[in-house]
């Protein structure tokens, strides 16, 4: 008898049919490989050219699994030859929620266009609109310094506070509060200060009770 091949293991990467489909994902937090949430941010890859998450297991299949050419992203298949600025711009003007993110972290470092703190706070606050939590703090963080808007450390503070519900950032959010807490107490707003440090430590306890 013929042996037969063995079959091999069936990974996400391997059996995914989102290949070669422009299907965005506008949850920074989970896989558009295999839905599973995305808990460490330093373990997972961002497509900007249709906003995929891949976890660390699955970006690590897809490397193992296809040839990748020069330039094109795994899972939609587009060649940026370098540059991502136009599928950024084309995928923002759509309404993605993380490609409006990403042109305002463009503007805001001046890569591949013009700096603008404007533009850059024009578009974190489209993303914003939709939920997004990156560009939430993006826009608190612009806010509370006053680049491309007016400081206002009340609206730095509301949207800082709607990230604490996002775990993966979380602790960004509340370091950005407590920026805040400083910034109302060097500004003579005693009162919203505390309140606003209260609101830090209201969260710790939040978290040590549900643990």
């Amino acid at each position: 008898t013929t042996d037969t091949p063995d079959t091999p293991t069936q990974t996400p990467a391997a059996s995914i049919s989102l290949r070669g489909i422009v299907n965005t994902n506008d949850n920074p937090f989970g896989c558009a490989v295999c839905s599973e949430p995305i808990l460490d941010g330093s373990l997972s890859s961002f497509n900007c050219c249709c906003g995929k998450m891949a976890c660390k297991k699955c970006n690590e299949a897809y490397d193992k699994f296809f040839d990748k050419k020069a330039g094109q992203c795994c899972l939609c298949n587009a060649t940026n030859n370098g540059s991502i600025i136009g599928l950024v711009k084309k995928q923002a003007k759509r309404g993605h929620a993380w490609a409006q993110n990403q042109l305002g972290i463009m503007f805001d470092e001046g890569n591949e266009v013009a700096q603008s703190d404007y533009e850059a706070v024009r578009w974190f606050r489209k993303a914003a609109a939709k939920g997004h939590p990156d560009a939430m703090l993006n826009l608190s963080i612009s806010c509370r310094l006053g680049e491309g808007c007016s400081r206002d450390l009340v609206e730095a503070k509301d949207w800082a506070q709607k990230v604490l519900g996002f775990d993966l950032v979380k602790d960004h959010a509340i370091n950005q509060l407590a920026l805040i807490g400083i910034e109302y107490s060097q500004d003579g707003k005693r009162d919203e200060g505390l309140s606003t440090l209260s609101a830090i430590l209201e969260t710790h306890v939040d978290v040590e009770k549900v643990a």
